[in-house]
């Protein structure tokens, strides 16, 4: 893409970000469309993605890096007005399901000696960034700087999963990988009048959860509907955690 391309389609947006000069090399691994049943979520597949899809690509990437930052601003902003601290922050994507009942044990996210909290599957050569706990004290190394990250990096990564783990070991945050039984929120999408968790090599799911995916032709029911509803909002017990001591980042 040239940089006239660029400044032409992306134009108020890049000037106010002050990035226009480092969009030609940004993320690189990005632009080219990947096998995702490759477990390194890394060989590209033969045909190159188009320019429309190369632009919406990074758009979406940078949109989701600044939803982050703002986030952070925001739970640092009620902090200060409300004169508390929150105990853990926790990262899940506004599509997600909650499908069995999330539990924040002490023993575990408070007193471990790790920072921040991820799903051990696909992670691509990275992180698993779909959904992430993680302590307070390491809110800013874990969501803030990545769309810098993305447009100094070139060549360093080749998706998002292994930006996030560039940006965290590079700022020693300690990440401990967890089983789907621990962190039970999965990526779905709604298809039609469904609602369907996504497939395990997207995704994986808690043992013994049975993958609404099968189901996903026919019609929402009324009880999937209720039970969509209630586990979109995430139904969590924190046993030696202050429930109203976690901030949320979407």
């Amino acid at each position: 893409m040239t940089p006239s391309l660029v400044r032409t389609r992306l134009g108020a947006a890049l000037k106010m970000m002050h990035i226009m000069p480092k969009m030609e090399s940004a993320g690189e691994g990005l632009f080219t469309r990947v096998n995702q049943s490759h477990p390194d979520y890394a060989k590209p597949l033969a045909s190159e993605i188009t320019w429309q899809e190369r632009e919406s690509r990074l758009g979406m990437h940078i949109r989701q890096f600044l939803g982050w930052s703002t986030c952070a601003d925001l739970i640092e902003r009620a902090e200060l007005e409300e004169s508390f601290l929150y105990d853990l922050v926790i990262r899940i994507r506004d599509n997600a399901l909650v499908v069995q009942p999330l539990v924040l044990a002490q023993a575990i996210f408070v007193e471990s000696p790790y920072d921040a909290f991820v799903k051990d599957c696909a992670e691509w050569g990275g992180y698993n960034d779909k959904f992430m706990i993680v302590k307070r004290a390491h809110m800013h190394s874990t969501f803030r700087g990545h769309v810098s990250s993305l447009l100094t990096s070139a060549g360093s990564f080749r998706n998002t999963e292994q930006l996030l783990k560039l940006k965290l070991d590079s700022r020693q945050v300690r990440v401990l990988r967890l089983p789907a039984n621990v962190l039970p929120v999965v990526d779905a999408r709604c298809r039609g009048t469904s609602y369907c968790v996504v497939p395990d090599n997207k995704d994986c799911h808690p043992p013994g959860y049975i993958n609404k995916d099968t189901n996903c032709s026919s019609p929402m029911t009324e009880g999937l509907r209720a039970s969509v509803r209630a586990y979109t909002v995430p139904q969590f017990s924190s046993p030696g955690v202050n429930a109203t001591a976690v901030g949320w980042i979407l």
